[in-house]
């Protein structure tokens, strides 16, 4: 049988590539529509037909798989994508991550996975979350956030210009947890930016200690 090569979205590529179907199967479905009067009661019902299509398909450049459910309502319209899985990406989880303790890891992926899951609060929580952790780890609850950043300029862990930027994410953090603010997308991207600048530095600190144990003895 003559291979079926289409063009989609492979979230490893992230863009449109060509790519092999290698996996197709359509299954129908009858759901029921039910109309209701101003009082809640139910007037009507009616079922409706339409087909869920499952497709698995397989990069043809980096050989990655991807799978697509689609919705088919009517065969003269363009089928509609109902589920894609790996979602797409909207921010990569840092590689570098692996160096840090392991709470770090685990709540550093579920913000990125809430993110990519196309949530906006809960990773500006998160993100508020890890800063704290980060800030108990160092010196202890000493207090409200104000009093926390200032300890920690105090005693060198940050400089002056990462507690001004760490201030503003910890008050997104603190809009999106007591005042319900939704913020755009950008704004996330930009607070992640912030706290990865804080975590990168003692990441880093273990990679150099792998790379000393690495250099070849005089």
């Amino acid at each position: 049988m003559e291979e079926k090569i289409k063009s989609i979205y492979c979230y490893n590529c992230k863009c449109k590539t060509q790519q092999k179907v290698i996996f197709n199967k359509g299954v129908l479905d009858s759901p029921e529509i039910i109309g209701y009067d101003k009082n809640g009661n139910k007037l009507n019902s009616f079922f409706t037909i339409v087909a869920n299509i499952y497709e698995i398909t397989e990069c043809c450049g980096c050989k990655k798989i991807n799978l697509n459910v689609y919705e088919r309502k009517d065969p003269r319209i363009e089928d509609e994508i109902i589920l894609t899985y790996p979602n797409n990406q909207v921010r990569d989880i840092p590689k570098w991550i692996v160096n840090l303790k392991i709470n770090y890891i685990g709540l550093f992926r579920e913000v990125y996975t809430s993110l990519n899951c196309g949530n906006i609060t809960l990773p500006l929580i998160g993100a508020r979350t890890l800063l704290d952790l980060y800030i108990v780890e160092k010196i202890g609850d000493v207090g409200t956030f104000k009093n926390k950043l200032e300890k920690l300029l105090e005693q060198n862990f940050i400089t002056q210009v990462q507690k001004d930027f760490l201030s503003v994410a910890l008050e997104y953090g603190n809009a999106a947890a007591h005042r319900g603010y939704i913020a755009e997308l950008e704004e996330v991207n930009k607070v992640l930016d912030i706290i990865e600048s804080l975590f990168r530095e003692d990441a880093l600190k273990v990679e150099t200690k792998k790379l000393k144990r690495n250099i070849p003895r005089k």
